[in-house]
């Protein structure tokens, strides 16, 4: 594309996704222009964008903060576009990218300072599509350089799953820190991953990549394409649904060192308070959605002294979080090629409205084309 032209000329009109939805609790549709060469960064045309639980609860009100002095913000956080203009050193027009969700503080703590911003200890830090910046569903946008993540060609077909990746691949090298207290250099040999929507899955497939045992527990049925996939990987997928005082779910709490909720289980705490392992190792990555649990404190607290238990969440990544994940989405797609694939449904940007629809969905992960 050529923007040689008048300033007129490089005015590029995009369709976008933002909120507040519009009366029928879809996001709504408008258009913005966009300056196709800017110096605050290269312009990208998106080619995809994940739907996830968050887009979900900021549609619903529950979730996300606007822009400060602004009345709507573009949805969005996950993402997979190509460079259309770049005037920038290393960037290249025709180049395949994703983005970082998070910029650090304006004013640096020591985290954002050593490129760490996922773990901002001032909380002034900013998401594109989440707090206060815009995001990603938009026909174009851009970012700075340094924002930019390089995204091999043959990945084109999962490129849109680098975001949740890499937020599996900082949750698993978490566990790992957390279980140098016991003296292992890496998870237990047997892992509950608690639901199988795409970050179960892929946490799922990422562990038996590295050849550990895996159960995941999600209420979608054996023959679900989620159950499908996991079973592919080789896991052991139980239909259950998790429910407190149930003996199913405490003799899996209580089998388990190494559990990782990726459905947001907001009694999972009294569960571990009742029947948690010793030195159990619990990882939370996916938010409670208009779920409440009353948790007795004490004797949560009183379990994980007498039990050496560590209970901790994990939100957003760095940029080596999404390096690691591009790395391990290649060679899980090797070993079990199109697996990962054929959990996600794309649906034409056109569409965009079934995405945000409360229904059964087809596969483990909704895809918004522009294409």
């Amino acid at each position: 594309m050529d923007y040689a032209g008048t300033s007129e000329d490089r005015i590029i009109r995009a369709r976008c996704l933002v909120v507040p939805p519009d009366s029928t609790g879809a996001p709504r549709e408008v258009i913005r222009t966009v300056d196709a060469i800017d110096p605050r960064g290269p312009l990208i045309r998106t080619l995809e964008v994940g739907v996830c639980g968050t887009d979900i609860q900021i549609v619903a009100g529950t979730e996300g903060q606007l822009p400060a002095s602004a009345d709507e913000m573009v949805l969005g956080h996950e993402v997979l576009g190509r460079v259309a203009h770049s005037s920038t050193p290393g960037v290249e027009t025709g180049q395949l990218v994703t983005c970082v969700v998070r910029d650090p503080d304006p004013v640096p703590c020591g985290q954002c300072r050593r490129g760490r911003p996922d773990l901002c200890s001032n909380g002034s830090w900013k998401e594109r599509g989440i707090r206060e910046l815009d995001g990603f569903m938009a026909e174009y946008w851009r970012a700075p350089a340094d924002k930019l993540i390089p995204v091999p060609e043959e990945l084109i077909h999962l490129g849109v799953l680098i975001e949740p990746a890499s937020i599996v691949v900082k949750a698993l090298d978490t566990l790992r820190t957390m279980d140098e207290r016991l003296g292992m250099s890496d998870p237990s040999g047997h892992t509950l991953v608690i639901g199988c929507g795409i970050i179960g899955l892929l946490t799922t497939a990422f562990l038996r990549f590295a050849g550990h045992k895996v159960t995941v527990v999600d209420p979608a049925p054996p023959g679900s394409v989620a159950a499908q996939a996991a079973t592919s990987f080789g896991a052991e997928y139980q239909s259950h649904q998790l429910v407190p005082g149930d003996m199913m779910t405490e003799q899996m709490i209580a089998a388990h060192r190494s559990i990782i909720d990726a459905a947001g289980v907001a009694f999972l705490p009294r569960l571990l308070a009742t029947h948690g392992a010793e030195n159990a190792s619990c990882c939370v990555i996916g938010l409670p959605s208009g779920q409440h649990a009353e948790v007795d404190g004490g004797a949560l607290l009183g379990t994980m002294v007498k039990r050496n238990q560590v209970l901790f969440g994990v939100v957003n990544s760095s940029r080596v979080h999404f390096e690691g994940a591009i790395e391990l989405l290649r060679e899980v797609d090797a070993a079990w090629p199109g697996v990962i694939g054929s959990t996600m449904t794309r649906i034409p940007f056109d569409r965009f409205r079934e995405a945000f629809l409360p229904h059964a969905r087809a596969g483990a992960k909704e895809i918004l084309v522009f294409e």
